[in-house]
């Protein structure tokens, strides 16, 4: 398959070097293309439109895999898959491929994260993505891990490139040497989020925001829960789209559009 890869850690990240390494020898075509820095965080936003003029995008040399075709842009991952989703970077992507993260995206933190938000913008050109992330710790990244079984799952989705609207798939993976981890389970968002409190200190005008780690899910199945087994969970995710609850549109006339208090 041709892959689009892009990252939110910049291009010089471990995760997406070792990714890219593997997708290849697995006989993929790769394309890199990632941020010049840090763009956690980012969702997926791709930056002040004014600002669009001045974007630069260069061809860089990979660390370790100088054969990789790579590019490095003053800009965050939505806006490089866009862009190289209609061809930009020499290849029309049968699969794009975001990671591999440095931290996990769980939870309700997806909708923060850079990662998850590039592979959702390949859904709007009907292209289906895996967002892949490794667990964080300050004793070291197991990236081999987490690019092994990205480079598994990226194997089997062939099946699914027929599907409309395109999967989009979230793999987390703990970090743990690959013989250790138990397996890949099909796993639902965990109900807590990446921000568990926030604090305004009146006197100097700081907001404390407390990070503290995932709370354990009541749903045995939920993504933090199986990562905590040993597991790596594998989450699929929804593209934007209209709500289409009958009940809701009714709502919405009767009360919006066409109803006595017309606001629209």
């Amino acid at each position: 398959m041709n892959i689009l890869l892009t990252n939110d850690d910049g291009i010089s990240s471990e995760g997406i070097i070792e990714l890219a390494k593997t997708l290849t020898h697995n006989d993929h075509k790769v394309i890199v293309a990632a941020p010049s820095s840090e763009a956690s965080g980012s969702s997926a936003g791709v930056g002040p439109v004014y600002n669009f003029d001045k974007i630069r995008c260069k061809k860089v040399v990979l660390s370790s895999c100088p054969e990789i075709e790579a590019y490095e842009a003053d800009a965050l991952p939505a806006l490089l898959v866009l862009i190289g989703c209609m061809g930009s970077f020499g290849i029309n992507p049968d699969l794009v491929v975001a990671g591999i993260n440095r931290g996990v995206n769980a939870g309700r933190s997806v909708m923060h994260s850079g990662t998850v938000g590039a592979a959702i913008t390949a859904s709007h050109f009907k292209i289906p993505s895996l967002a892949v992330s490794l667990e964080w710790s300050d004793k070291g990244q197991h990236w081999y891990s987490a690019s092994q079984l990205a480079t598994k799952v990226v194997q089997k989705l062939p099946f699914l490139t027929k599907v409309d609207p395109p999967p989009i798939l979230n793999l987390n993976v703990p970090n743990l040497p690959l013989k250790e981890i138990r397996g890949i389970r099909k796993a639902r968002l965990c109900n807590s989020g990446l921000i568990k409190g926030a604090n305004l200190k009146a006197e100097s005008g700081d907001i404390i925001l407390n990070l503290g780690g995932k709370r354990a899910d009541i749903l045995p199945d939920a993504d933090v829960n199986l990562l905590r087994q040993g597991y790596a969970t594998l989450t699929m995710l929804s593209p934007v789209k209209e709500d289409d609850r009958d009940e809701l549109h009714t709502l919405v006339t009767n009360h919006l559009v066409n109803g006595s208090e017309q606001l629209i």
